[in-house]
Formats: structure tokens, sequence, C-alpha cells
């Protein structure tokens, strides 16, 4: 089949845009043009810039041209690539079916690509997720525009644009095509003349839209929306504010799937966002790319050089922020954990530079500064957090012990973070580890405090078998007898980061999540022996655990963004997922005697309840504006949840209420 040039206007608009933005430079950057073979065609590429690989992949209706307000910009600190696949713009037609996969693999291949950060729009989104899955060592992260999920499918409204077309448009290319650019509410937001014109412009070079000779893309080995959890890069999802519903929903599968994603929506766009929103899609872009710049050096090149990154980004641009204050928080407290306290200390003051207004994360800078020994420095920034927040219990209790003072209120509290709780109906007390101190609490009816265990590292989640409590111990599960507070055992996991939460089964087995990992850890304790139960299989940052005697499952929530709820059967070890949801940093869960699922979140200080089903959205149970509720558990002899307030070093007991019949 002929193959249609790009016209020598649009060339001359393209060289243009390559033009350094200052204008005493006068430079340029060189273009790399060609083809590149593949199995029985040829795929036409652009080659601009030194540095990171950066791949374009376009959209499932226009080419390679839908990246012109991106390709310049970003050649200015990245190597980027673009092509146009099979069937598009320059390259061939197929003579047999073809698979996008093993394409884009050949254009790294080819074009000395070891790994790239890949932009996919649409159905190139799709096939940018399709990659990730199939060859996750090429893949340093994800821009994902206005993308689809193999999978997850269409409905009525996507494919008749809400009614608005019909068989006969499909048998008519140019009516197709004039609908799309012209009347589409979806494809182009409809007062962005601009945007249509470009798009018209792109089409009057290569105006056929079918071009498959009867031939097909191979679809990938598995639907993506499925495994998306395996997807670890960090990945930006951006979607506009008016295209397709279908389009929105798949962006919310994709969001809730990849452990790292973020979405946006971008204003006044349809389908097509880097041609109709250039500058918002950009600045988003570029941000992102900052962001996992200092990711990238923290964990290559260390913390030091991290640091010095960061400021001299900032002397450069000082508003700039290059991460969550959530994820910098808990980054800090992981290095804390595996005793890097000098790190650590860089990491929480670099968020008190990013975040001056959150009185957290003063409190955390402080609480790192004492551990390092630097008191002095603690007191400041203990005292910076009170002014930010006079309720901060914490620091007002540090204070209050470093200057030896001792308010009567507090004086018989052995409350020291407290991380979880637990009721021991044989004893008829309340159990609580102190993640300060690594000791258990045990707290009687009257309310009186007393140390069943002391000073053991016993920090974590706890579980009570028999005439013992197990314990996570960072790389060990402990046990402690109930009577005496005396060890009973100690069972050290090699390869695992931090095991958090415990549960048991009825057969005689604790199981431990690896709160920084991908394990659940399976503890025969009539033999005191151990292995693993599940490594990742959509496990992410398991970080609370519950055993689901009924269905024989254990039940998860992650420490991660927009957690699932899972399940993983202890008769075939298939995990599945119970519940998506768009909360994050999940802490505990439980089960009630009605069958009623209890997550808390410790970004929004809440605890949801899940009905016994999953079929409804949650219901916030309990929520404290001030402090986040850390690992609860279930009471059935008081019918209520139990809830550990790390922060405030106390903790609350709140009845249920029986479900409506």
């Amino acid at each position: 089949m002929k193959k249609h040039i790009v016209t020598l206007c649009l060339a001359v608009l393209i060289a243009m845009n390559l033009f350094s933005q200052n204008g005493d430079e006068k430079s340029f950057f060189k273009i790399d043009t060609g083809y590149i073979n593949v199995d029985r065609g040829k795929l036409f590429y652009e080659i601009v810039g030194e540095g990171e690989n950066i791949v374009l992949l376009h959209d499932g209706m226009v080419s390679h041209e839908i990246w012109d307000e991106q390709f310049a910009l970003l050649a200015r600190n990245y190597r980027v690539t673009r092509y146009d696949r099979r069937t598009y713009g320059k390259s061939s037609d197929p003579q047999a079916n073809y698979s996008h996969i093993e394409d884009l693999n050949q254009v790294f291949n080819q074009l000395k690509i070891d790994s790239a950060i890949i932009f996919g729009m649409s159905a190139g989104g799709g096939l940018a997720i399709d990659f990730t899955l199939k060859y996750p060592e090429k893949v340093n992260g994800l821009v994902l525009v206005g993308a689809v999920v193999g999978g997850y499918g269409y409905t009525s409204h996507m494919f008749t644009r809400g009614g608005r077309i019909d068989q006969s448009f499909f048998a008519d290319e140019q009516k197709l095509l004039n609908y799309f650019i012209e009347e589409d509410p979806y494809e182009i937001y409809p007062e962005n003349i601009r945007a249509k014109e470009k798009v018209k412009k792109i089409f009057g070079s290569n105006p056929k839209l079918n071009r498959g000779n009867g031939f097909v893309a191979i679809r990938a080995d598995r639907p993506a929306v499925k495994f998306l959890s395996e997807i670890k890069v960090p990945t930006l999802v951006l979607v506009g504010e008016f295209d397709i519903p279908d389009v929105h929903a798949h962006s919310g599968v994709i969001e809730s799937g990849i452990p790292n994603a973020k979405r946006e929506i971008i204003l006044k766009s349809g389908h097509l966002i880097p041609l109709e929103q250039p500058d918002a899609f950009n600045k988003l872009v570029i941000r992102f790319l900052e962001r996992l710049e200092f990711n990238s050096i923290l964990n290559s090149q260390g913390v030091d050089a991290a640091v010095n990154h960061f400021n001299t980004k900032r002397t450069k641009e000082p508003e700039i922020v290059l991460f969550e204050e959530v994820e910098m928080n808990l980054l800090g407290y992981k290095y804390l954990q595996e005793e890097k306290i000098k790190e650590a200390v860089k990491l929480f003051e670099l968020n008190t530079i990013a975040f001056p207004t959150s009185w957290n994360v003063f409190d955390s800078y402080g609480e790192a500064l004492l551990k390092d020994g630097q008191k002095e420095l603690a007191i400041k920034n203990y005292k910076k957090s009170l002014e930010l927040n006079p309720s901060n219990t914490n620091a007002i209790e540090v204070l209050n012990n470093i200057n030896g003072a001792t308010q009567q209120s507090n004086s018989n509290n052995l409350l020291n973070r407290p991380e979880s709780i637990i009721y021991d109906k044989t004893h008829n007390r309340y159990l609580l580890s102190n993640y300060e101190t690594g000791s258990i609490v045990q707290i009687d009816s009257t309310g009186k405090q007393s140390v069943l265990v002391e000073n053991k590292n016993a920090i974590q989640g706890l579980e009570i078998v028999g005439n013992v409590v197990y314990v996570g111990a960072r790389n060990s599960v402990r046990g402690f007898n109930l009577e005496t507070g005396d060890m009973a055992m100690n069972i050290v996991v090699e390869g695992v980061s931090n095991l958090n939460d415990v549960t048991a089964d009825d057969a005689g087995n604790i199981y431990a999540g690896d709160v920084f990992g991908t394990k659940i850890i399976k503890i025969n304790i009539k033999n005191n022996s151990y292995s693993i139960l599940v490594d990742g299989n959509g496990i992410d940052q398991p970080n609370g655990l519950f055993f689901d005697k009924p269905n024989n499952r254990i039940l998860v929530c992650s420490f991660r963004k927009n957690f699932p709820i899972q399940a993983i059967s202890l008769d075939n070890l298939i995990v599945t997922t119970l519940a998506t949801t768009n909360l994050n940093n999940a802490d505990g869960i439980v089960l009630d005697k009605y069958g009623r699922c209890y997550v808390t979140s410790w970004e929004t200080k809440s605890i949801y309840r899940f009905d016994k089903e999953f079929k409804n959205p949650p219901i916030v149970f309990y929520k404290n504006n001030s402090c986040a509720p850390a690992d609860i558990s279930y009471d059935n002899v008081h019918d209520a949840i139990a809830i550990p307030l790390m922060l405030f070093n106390s903790y609350e007991i709140v009845p249920v209420d029986p479900p409506n019949e």
C-alpha cells in the first residue's frame, strides 16, 4: 500500500518546535529518523535528545504526531523515542497477524533502549501496561494518558458514543473521522478549536483509518486487569475531564490496581490530553519525572546524594516538592527501624522543608533527633509541632519527659506508642505492644497498667494462642507466656524487613506479614519452623492480617496507596481481591462476629467497615481527627473494636452495633 508522506509544512513546524526556547542559543536538537524491521513489516521512528530513555506510544486513532507538544520539551533532559505502530502513520501495513508488544520490544532492542519511562496514550496506554507486565525489567516508570486496560471491557456507551453513532459510521471512514473531530463530545473538548484543527492536519497526511488488511494485533498472553498489582514502577494516570465514562472507569481501575499509581484529572480536556491541554499536561509530567529522578538518586546513590539533589533543585525552584509527605515519613521510619538513624534524620528534615505547615513531620523529625542524641534540636522541633497542632499529646508528653516533669494525669501511663492491642479473655485484660520500648503492657478491668513483657522488641501485631501471646518483632516473631511474660518462642526469619501484624489459624500456625515487602510468613508453632506462604502474587506491603475461619483464608490489607482488601485461600493459596479502595496506608484488619470487615487507614485517621459480602461502599465506623488508629482487634467478649492510638499513647474500646435485619 502506498504510504503517505508528512507534508513539508508539518515538518517545518516540528523543526521550529525543536529550536531552543532561548533565542540567544540559536540551537536545535538533531532528530534521528528511520525505520526498524519487525516481523513482516517496518516501523517508522524518531529519536531526539540525550539522557535517560523515554518512549512515547500514540493512541489508537492518530499517530506519533500526537506528541508534538512534548517531543522537544522532553528532549531537553531525556533521550526521547516516538514511533508509529503498525497500521499508523509511516509504518507498514500488516501482512499477517502481529504483536504490538513484540513490535515495541524490537524498538527497545534495535534502538539500544535498555530501559525507559513509557508514555502510553489511550490504546497505547494499554500496550504500555501489557509490555510492563511481560518485560518489567525494561520499564522505569509509566505515564498513562486516557489509558485502557486489557480484560476490563467496555459498555455499549463507548461503542455508540452515548447513542450518537451506529454501524453506518463504521462503513464510511470519512464520516466516522469527521464525527470524532467535529461532533464527538469526548474525543476533543468541544470548545478547543485549535486541537480540532491540529487533528485535521494530522489526518490530512494520513487520511485512511482502517489499514489492517484483514489482519489483527495478537492479544497479550493474559488479561492485564487481573495482574496490575505486579507493576511496581511509579505510575502517573491522567484522564481528561470530558473523556468518555468508560475511560474514566478504566483509569480508576488502573489507579487502584497499580500500587504506586496516582491519578490526575485534566480540566477542559477530552481524550487527546497532550494535544488539547499541553501546558497542564507538561507541568504534571515534568513534576512526575522530577520525582522519579529524586527516587532514582535516593535508591542508587543514597541519602546524601538525594539531599544534595533536593537542595540544588530548591535553589532554582524554591517551591518544588519532589516527594509526598506520607511517603517520605514512612521511608524515614523504615530507616529508623533498620537502625539507619543518621539517614533517617536527614530524610525527616527534608520533609520539614518540603511541608513546613505539617505538625506531624516536625513530630517525626523530633523523634529521630532524640534517637540520634540531638536533644536540643529535638526539643525545638517538638515545640514547632505543638505550635502547629496544640493537641499533639505525644509532643507534650515527650517534652515533659525531657524536662523531667510528669503531669499527674499521665503519671501511671506505661503506654509508649502502642501499635497493637488484643483482649485476653482468660485474664480479663487488654494487652498492648509498645513500639517505642518493645514492651507489652497489660491493663486490667479497673484500668490499672503494668508491664507483662519488658524491653523484648515486642513492638508490632499481637495474637493469642493458648497461654502464649505472639508478637511481630521486626525480623522475627516472638511468643511470651501469658502468666509470667517469659519468652516462649523466637523465630528469626531470613529475607524480611519488618514483620508487623500476626494472626493464627486453628491448626497451630502463626502468619506474619512483611510490611515493607511482599511476603507473608507461615510459622508452625508446634515445631518452631517457618515457610513462605506467599511472596508477591498480588500481595504488596501487607500490614494487616486476619484469619477468616468460616472461609479458611487470611484477609490482608496493605500499607500502600489505594490498598485493596485481599484474601489468601489456605486451601490452594490463590489470592483474590474482595474489594478495591481509594484509601491509603492500611494498618489493621478484623472481622466482627457478624462477618463484617473493619480496616484502618493511617492517612485518613479512620476505621472503615465493609459489609459481609463486600458489596457496598464502606462506612466510616470511627474517626479521630488528631491521631490515626493503629493495629486494631475485635473483642468478641464485649462485642467491640479495640483501638490503639499510637501518637496519643492511649487506646479506645468502641462497641459495634448489630447489623440491621
